[in-house]
């Protein structure tokens, strides 16, 4: 195929390659990909189809999804860009646009998963804070009942009821 040895020409990845639509999503619910390159023309579903049954795939919702086309129909274009697609390649493919592009995208892909990447690590970063600031008011509070409880035994008593009942 040529789109994989051009691929291959450039990325130092792996390249996943698919002769049924079907077979595809069903197997891309486990698998994660950089970026998808969909043709138009399939035989069990159009491209726009399998592209928007892709974007339904949590793990897909974001990903770069380029349409590779013979046609030159504008409804064809606007239709994938509605159902997600990001880029188009016509055919017949230039292999200097097919490179450019595909790197384009695979750095877009690789700052999108960098940034997931932080965005996660940043919410337990915050979640952790968040205990131990939690902690932190606990013990004051704790502290500042024994306090209070060394005024008088009543008032001890009280706050602690009064903490049960919290």
């Amino acid at each position: 195929m040529l789109m994989e040895m051009l691929f291959r020409s450039f990325a130092d990845c792996e390249v996943l390659t698919f002769t049924s639509a079907v077979q595809a999503l069903t197997s891309l619910v486990t698998q994660d990909f950089e970026v998808a390159i969909v043709d138009y023309m399939m035989p069990e579903m159009d491209g726009v189809s399998f592209v928007k049954q892709l974007r339904m795939q949590e793990r897909h919702a974001d990903k770069p999804i380029v349409m590779v086309t013979a046609d030159k129909e504008t409804d064809v274009r606007l239709a994938a860009l509605d159902a997600g697609a990001v880029d188009f390649l016509q055919k017949p493919i230039e292999p200097i646009e097919f490179r450019v592009r595909m790197k384009n995208l695979l750095r877009l892909s690789e700052a999108q998963r960098k940034l997931s990447d932080r965005a996660a690590w940043l919410n337990a970063e915050v979640e952790k804070a968040t205990r131990t600031l939690r902690q932190r008011e606990e013990e004051i509070i704790r502290r500042l009942s024994r306090a209070a409880g060394y005024k008088d035994m009543e008032t001890a008593l009280h706050t602690i009821r009064m903490a049960r009942y919290c």
